[in-house]
């Protein structure tokens, strides 16, 4: 295992292809950096997995609070770290700082390990007993439920997986769950409310083919949202997303 960072900082600057209407970054790009910068730490100290590896992470929460989103050609940096290890699991903090430092987002995530030929979970590396875990507050110290399936369906979108959707271990990345379950969102509810809460449960694969379901249902000052596999209704992922009026 090599030397690295306890605390990995990345630089960003929003471009024009990750911002919505409103000129903001959205949700989604946050959820891509965070992935970028977790596999480059986890490359910087050698246990990042791949083929060769015969193993790979994959998330199965991520929990987001915004509180506001940077702006077009907006400068900041994002600061992510190793918070633990527990039986199979790891678990990983992330923070959003404009260039004053003030924090812009931040979230908690939970992590697995698969093997790669039999898709299936594994114990995490051993390396990891030596990977380093800074002391820091969490930025998030609730622990909600997870995520559930909406008690009743409001509205419901199908996708289908495109290639580009896939990841590098040709499976649906993780920030297209939560793409199509915003999708799923009422136009004229969004148009309305600004998303300051994401949280993700991640259930099972998705591959190249597959019509995916996206349905989303009320649950008191937030939506439930569910993804499902058609073909056989397999639940692939439930979220949860918390809304404040514009």
């Amino acid at each position: 295992m090599t030397d690295g960072p306890l605390v990995w900082t990345e630089p960003f600057r929003v471009r024009s292809y990750e911002v919505g209407p409103g000129g903001q970054a959205t949700v989604q790009t946050l959820g891509n950096w965070f992935q970028e910068a977790a596999g480059n730490h986890a490359y910087a100290h050698d246990v990042d997995g791949g083929e060769a590896a015969g193993w790979a992470w994959v998330m199965l929460r991520l929990r987001l609070r915004i509180h506001r989103l940077p702006a077009w050609r907006e400068t900041g940096r994002l600061e992510t770290w190793a918070s633990g290890y527990r039986g199979a699991l790891a678990s990983r903090e992330v923070r959003f700082l404009d260039s004053r430092s003030d924090v812009m987002a931040e979230g908690t995530s939970r992590w697995a390990v698969i093997d790669l030929v039999r898709r299936r979970p594994t114990r995490l590396p051993p390396a990891l007993a030596h990977f380093p875990v800074p002391e820091r507050p969490a930025p998030l110290t609730d622990e909600p439920p997870a995520p559930k399936a909406p008690d009743s369906l409001e509205r419901e979108v199908h996708f289908t997986v495109r290639h580009s959707d896939l990841d590098v271990n040709q499976h649906v990345n993780n920030v297209a769950y939560l793409d199509w379950a915003l999708e799923a969102v009422p136009s004229a509810f969004r148009e309305a409310h600004v998303l300051r809460e994401v949280d993700l449960a991640f259930k099972a694969e998705s591959v190249f083919g597959d019509t995916v379901v996206s349905a989303v249902g009320s649950d008191g000052p937030a939506f439930a949202h569910s993804l499902t596999r058609l073909a056989d209704g397999t639940p692939l992922a439930f979220v949860r997303t918390h809304w404040t009026p514009c």
